[in-house]
């Protein structure tokens, strides 16, 4: 599993102290994942030799010292197709497991700046796309199209020069939208 901006509670918290505890300068403990979590991930990532992506997956999460069933990776399908149980959890009878299906895209925050949900967007599709390459499973062609639209409109877009939140937000989606392309490219 991984957490990213717009989830809220425990694991979020956990994440906040501890990269208050790794150095992060200030960071508000809300349980809030928002764009300065974000920034205070994607700078902990970076000095530590993580992809800088501003997600909290199990690398991330063990480089900062955090376990439990929010940060350990998806587990490998059992016979039978449902994902192998442990350390007593039992998978939803009848429910898709994270190994069966890619990650579920989930709306960005309607309050987040436009570079912020398009950022969202890009690392989603690159997510999904990545699962199906780590999976070895054909990308559907609808959304290997989608992928490819996505990957026209960040190549079409033109980002000004900023600093400030804004240069932060330009940034995010200047490495959201090379990250799509390279798997886009994978998956042709």
């Amino acid at each position: 599993m991984s957490v990213r901006i717009g989830a809220r509670g425990t694991p979020v918290t956990q994440i906040q102290e501890s990269l208050n505890a790794h150095g992060a300068s200030g960071l508000g403990v809300d349980g809030r994942f928002g764009r300065d979590t974000r920034a205070a991930v994607i700078e902990f990532q970076r000095t530590h030799g993580l992809r800088p992506d501003g997600v909290v997956g199990p690398r991330t999460a063990a480089a900062l010292g955090l376990s439990g069933d929010a940060f350990e990776p998806a587990r490998p399908a059992a016979p039978g197709g449902r994902a192998a149980p442990s350390g007593g959890t039992t998978p939803t009878p009848g429910g898709p497991s994270s190994a069966d299906a890619p990650p579920a895209y989930r709306p960005p925050p309607a309050d987040a700046h436009p570079y912020d949900r398009m950022s969202s967007m890009n690392e989603q599709m690159a997510d999904r796309l990545a699962w199906y390459r780590d999976h070895g499973r054909a990308v559907p062609p609808a959304e290997l199209a989608a992928a490819r639209r996505l990957d026209e409109m960040n190549g079409g877009m033109v980002l000004p020069l900023a600093t400030g939140d804004l240069g932060l937000s330009v940034n995010r989606l200047a490495v959201s939208s090379g990250r799509l392309h390279d798997e886009v490219a994978r998956a042709h």
